[in-house]
């Protein structure tokens, strides 16, 4: 291990967690190893593509990973070109055209994207309708059944879901896509097809099933995301040698598929089972790299049925109607009587956190008769200073959950847990244990943006209780 470090001591990015470029540099740097070493700048070059990855990207322009890399390195451009060069007869990267621009990928990523396109075609391909009934009665019996009208264009979109390999139903808020969602549901199951339904996040499956009736998932968990000891890595269960079980498989909320998660998807889809990707491109991008939906949509490929009409019961609300305005560039209407969406102007940093603080104590409970701690959102766009997340937090806490005697807190860190307090898990966690309160089912997995409150705190052990979904607990 010694011999192998000294001759590259960069390797134990590849092999060791928690060891970055900086820290192997730094390491690199005290063994004697030199600027312009090129095991040094090969691992530079796979660093910067690996911080743009993170942040959404699936490549970088040649020109542009060139000229960050070598300011990182302080080495010159042509020195990472020929890095660049070595990598890709290594098979780490991949360099390709992309509409005229010199791209360069992670060969995971330009892998990930070539899969993703190919499936897609195959599946949009390949489709067979085994659908032998009366479309058009069945979705007159479901209008019948859920009491709405479905509009033409909504109808558009259930019968080209239901006839096609592959769909896309987008469109803003309030148009209709949980309607038409139901609807496909309903058909498809009255006609003894099995129908999955999932969502990238917990919190966006949560609310299908809330909306729908029919039980959802997170795609991670349809696509049985679990621990291989054999492998020493989260791996899927679900792939082509175990592909899904289900004549129609729909993802919500899928602008927040990212190129990793899609490839994994569409790899436990087997031919002949329908897609319908339903999302909107103007709301939540994906946290990894990729801008699938988006890309899908621009491709023209598969049918998209495109929705626009707000419907009535949507136009009351100023919320989705200046969702609407904003996307076509035009000003919000503000502080209409009796709506929803309302400006208040404060200039200064005090007089707006003792606004919010109004808000939550008093005004919106009173004015709504809504519980502050659990259907009030607090949404700021920075971490620091007094209106950042961690000063935020910590006042709205002794707001809404001040410390009482007998009541159980931990600190760690600069931050105070307490019995009572809302909690979100801003990591995917697929091993932690779980317990459901109602019937003792058993699971493993708690995921990003799950919203729990704490139960019950173990100072003696250092563990903490909390509720997820109101319903599980680890």
């Amino acid at each position: 291990a010694i011999s192998i470090v000294q001759d590259n001591p960069y390797i134990v990015i590849e092999d060791v967690d928690g060891i970055g470029f900086k820290k192997a540099d730094s390491m690199a740097r005290k063994l004697g190893v030199e600027e312009n070493d090129p095991f040094r700048i090969e691992s530079g070059v796979i660093y910067t593509l690996s911080y743009f990855m993170a942040e959404g990207n699936t490549y970088l322009p040649k020109t542009e990973l060139c000229e960050k890399a070598a300011e990182m390195l302080r080495v010159s451009r042509s020195e990472v070109e020929e890095a660049i060069m070595a990598l890709a007869f290594q098979g780490k990267i991949h360099a390709d055209v992309i509409d005229g621009v010199n791209a360069v990928y992670l060969y995971a990523a330009f892998s990930a994207e070539q899969d993703v396109a190919r499936r897609i075609k195959l599946l949009a391909d390949s489709y067979s309708s085994d659908l032998s009934l009366d479309i058009e009665g069945k979705i007159r019996k479901a209008e019948a059944q859920s009491g709405v009208a479905l509009s033409e264009n909504q109808k558009a979109a259930v019968r080209n879901s239901l006839t096609g390999g592959v769909t896309v139903i987008t469109g803003g808020p309030g148009t209709g896509k949980t309607t038409i969602i139901n609807t496909i549901i309903e058909v498809l199951e009255e006609s003894g097809l099995k129908v999955l339904v999932a969502a990238p996040t917990g919190r966006a499956a949560k609310r299908i099933t809330e909306t729908s009736g029919h039980i959802a998932s997170t795609v991670h968990r349809m696509l049985g995301f679990y621990y291989s000891e054999e492998r020493d890595e989260m791996i899927f269960a679900k792939n082509e040698e175990d592909p899904l079980d289900a004549g129609c498989i729909i993802v919500d909320e899928a602008s927040m598929l990212d190129i990793f998660l899609t490839s994994a998807l569409l790899k436990a889809i087997k031919s002949g089972t329908r897609l319908i990707l339903v999302g909107d491109v103007d709301q939540l991008p994906s946290v990894g790299p990729g801008r699938v939906l988006g890309d899908i949509i621009d491709s023209e490929y598969v049918f998209v049925a495109k929705l626009t009409e707000i419907f009535r019961q949507a136009q009351e609300s100023m919320i989705v109607v200046n969702a609407h305005r904003i996307n076509k560039g035009e000003y919000p209407y503000l502080n209409e009587k009796d709506k929803d969406f309302f400006m208040i102007n404060r200039p200064k940093e005090e007089e707006i956190l003792q606004e919010i603080k109004g808000l939550l104590t008093k005004r919106l409970p009173e004015h709504y008769n809504v519980n502050p701690l659990t259907d009030i959102q607090v949404i700021t766009p920075m971490k620091k200073r007094p209106l950042g997340t961690e000063n935020l937090n910590a006042v709205l806490q002794e707001v809404l959950n001040p410390a009482k005697p007998g009541q159980d807190e931990r600190k760690h860190g600069n931050k105070v847990f307490r019995t009572g307090d809302k909690v979100m898990q801003i990591k995917n966690n697929y091993q932690i244990e779980w317990r459901r309160l109602s019937d003792g089912l058993e699971g493993e997995g708690i995921f990003n943006g799950d919203i729990g409150y704490i139960k019950a705190i173990d100072k003696e052990n250092g563990w903490m209780t909390v509720v997820f979904d109101e319903d599980k607990f680890t």
